[in-house]
């Protein structure tokens, strides 16, 4: 395999390492305070929910083979300068994701460590963690992809552990009411959505994949599948080894500490939990941001920033260094200057969804014109549940409507510095004739 290029293989980890994150941890207490032991079954649900936008991603998929991502799917259908705003807005959302990551990243570190000298100083805890990524991150696309498998392998051994004992450990008295079934959708919105996000991100790094023509489409349905069949088992899984009560009082991460097994064994398991919640946080961070630049390259490297030149500048391993450097020290802004995670959630959770609506409609574009009329159905499906999510998420953020206003203000000046930064490509006179 080239050095610059990602196996199948480790793009469906990478994929599953966004999705399987720290929401799989913390989701299921909060889930199962709202749905008892129905709990579960809303991450089938919520994959049902994302069907329409999977499908709608695999079909523009198939329009270009070749890759190119969110910008060129926008752009054959609503536009370039519709498709450069969609692109900046989508990139907008996992910057915000970003933060969410290292953040949650300190809270795991304090949990593990304590309050140490390490773990005491916040913004120096988030600034070394961000050069430690730096230089991660500049290495060669296969060491890159390598040290993402291989984190990614060890953050699931405890996921994994609790779906192996859930065959030792099932409750015969386990029942689903009709109460816990009415239950479902606040255990679904958001957490069961909000932890399946990112079944797109190889649209983004198609072109780093081999053979990105064919895998890609590989990586994103084989990636979301086996991040649904973990979320769903595992959290199954801490239902019955722990119980809804104990679940709830105690989280998911708790659940070696229930397991019938020798002492050595329980606490081997629950030092494992410790680690892989540290893991998937910075490893979700690590993946998020690597392809986040890698989308941001390749908008760059069509010329459509205004001094972009300056910003995919390679090193000798054909990385952008100075993009890199820029995209860490803006997530490093944004973690400092808000730290309130449910409220980066929201917004990247709108920027997000919006970014979808600009790809489905180029989508519905692309399918009139070959006349595709059951694919426009599934297409219009999906900008309604996209839109649906963004409404959601904006009624999230305040108590009032003079609230929420408050906290979108800052969301839409930031979009607004997208058509400033665009640079349409001027066509000379001779060219038109």
């Amino acid at each position: 395999m080239s050095s610059n290029k990602l196996s199948l293989f480790d793009a469906i980890l990478m994929n599953m390492n966004i999705m399987v994150g720290g929401g799989v941890f913390v989701g299921p207490a909060i889930m199962a305070a709202h749905a008892g032991n129905a709990s579960f079954l809303a991450w089938p649900i919520a994959a049902c929910i994302f069907m329409p936008l999977i499908i709608s991603i695999v079909q523009v998929m198939k329009f270009f083979p070749q890759g190119g991502g969110f910008f060129l799917y926008m752009k054959n259908g609503i536009g370039e300068s519709k498709g450069f705003l969609g692109s900046w807005i989508y990139t907008m959302g996992y910057f915000l994701v970003c933060p969410i990551m290292l953040l949650s990243f300190h809270n795991a570190m304090i949990s593990m460590l304590g309050k140490t000298m390490i773990t005491e100083s916040t913004n120096l805890f988030l600034a070394a963690t961000l050069i430690v990524l730096f230089f991660l991150m500049i290495q060669p696309v296969s060491v890159i992809a390598k040290i993402q498998s291989y984190l990614t392998i060890v953050k699931l051994i405890p996921f994994l552990a609790a779906i192996v004992f859930l065959f030792f450990h099932i409750d015969p008295g386990f029942t689903i009411t009709t109460a816990e079934l009415k239950s479902l959708p606040s255990a679904v919105f958001p957490w069961a959505l909000f932890g399946l996000l990112g079944f797109e991100v190889c649209t983004s790094i198609t072109h780093l994949i081999e053979d990105g023509e064919k895998n890609s489409l590989k990586a994103v349905l084989f990636g979301f599948a086996g991040a649904v069949t973990i979320c769903t088992l595992f959290h199954l899984g801490v239902l019955h080894i722990m119980g809804v009560k104990n679940l709830i009082s105690d989280n998911a991460n708790l659940f070696a500490r229930y397991i019938h097994a020798p002492k050595p064994v329980v606490k081997t398991i629950d030092f494992l939990v410790l680690i892989s919640m540290g893991l998937t946080f910075f490893n979700s961070l690590f993946g998020i941001a690597f392809s986040n630049v890698a989308f941001s390259s390749i908008i760059l490297d069509k010329n459509l920033v205004h001094g972009g030149n300056h910003l995919i500048k390679k090193n000798l391993y054909d990385r952008p260094v100075t993009l890199i450097a820029l995209h860490l020290f803006i997530i490093f802004l944004i973690s400092i200057c808000c730290g309130n995670i449910p409220l980066l959630a929201n917004y990247a959770n709108i920027a997000l969804f919006l970014a979808f609506t600009g790809v489905f409609s180029s989508l519905i574009i692309l399918n009139r014109n070959q006349q595709k009329w059951n694919a426009i159905i599934i297409n219009i499906v999906a900008i309604s549940i996209a839109l649906s999510i963004v409404v959601y998420s904006m009624y999230s953020m305040g108590a009032t409507w003079q609230e929420r206003a408050l906290y979108i203000l800052p969301f839409g000046l930031v979009v607004g510095v997208g058509p400033l930064l665009y640079k349409k490509q001027i066509i000379s006179l001779h060219e038109t004739e």
